[in-house]
């Protein structure tokens, strides 16, 4: 994409509350309907449980984009 600046690498921060934000491209839509949104949370789940030691502790799904936030432990 012409004009577009690279991001720079995310580090870890173990014990620190995050922010982290999922939009569509454009600030299209993510989720189209309830089944989707309901699918994207069972896999949030099993990654925070197994994957990543995260503990989610807010969650607001406002329109296009949806507002996580967690500590990393």
């Amino acid at each position: 994409m012409e004009g577009s600046v690279p991001r720079f690498p995310r580090y870890p921060l173990i014990g620190v509350p995050q922010h982290v934000m999922q939009r569509g491209n454009n600030l299209q839509p993510t989720f189209f309907a309830a089944d989707d949104f309901r699918y994207y949370l069972e896999c949030l789940k099993e990654a925070a449980t197994n994957l990543t030691p995260i503990s989610l502790f807010r969650g607001q799904r406002s329109g296009c984009p949806l507002h996580l936030g967690g500590i990393r432990q």
